[in-house]
């Protein structure tokens, strides 16, 4: 069943992507194709969609989906900057990502809330 017969959200926060690398100069289109449709959708229902970008790491790169994000228009939770991966060949600040290379550690993940906080506040009302 559709849940938007049973209420409408305001706002859909829309953080996908880590699973979607971007190659250099071109934007994930998987995930530009995602991004596409649910835009439209929300568009077109007065929803207000809240994009996040995604932090890169040394196995994912997502810069250029970050760039359309930033350059969207839309308001969004900058999670990239809050672990200092903003730029090409920019390292997470210590003790934030796992061994893994992909996934944050605590104080990563706390980073992360706290740019979620100071993105979106109205969450905590």
């Amino acid at each position: 069943s559709d849940l938007t017969q049973i209420a409408m959200p305001k706002e859909i926060i829309w953080a996908l992507g880590m699973n979607d690398a971007d190659t250099e100069n071109t934007i994930n289109t998987s995930w530009k194709s995602a991004y596409d449709e649910i835009s439209t959708w929300c568009d077109k229902n007065n929803v207000e969609l809240i994009l996040c970008t995604i932090p890169n790491t040394p196995k994912v790169r997502n810069i250029e989906k970050n760039i359309f994000i930033r350059d969207s228009g839309r308001r969004y939770v900058d999670f990239a900057k809050s672990v200092n991966v903003e730029k090409v060949g920019a390292s997470w600040y210590d003790g934030m990502l796992s061994s893994d290379k992909v996934h944050p550690l605590a104080l990563g993940a706390k980073a992360l809330a706290n740019r979620f906080l100071i993105d979106v506040p109205e969450v905590i009302n």
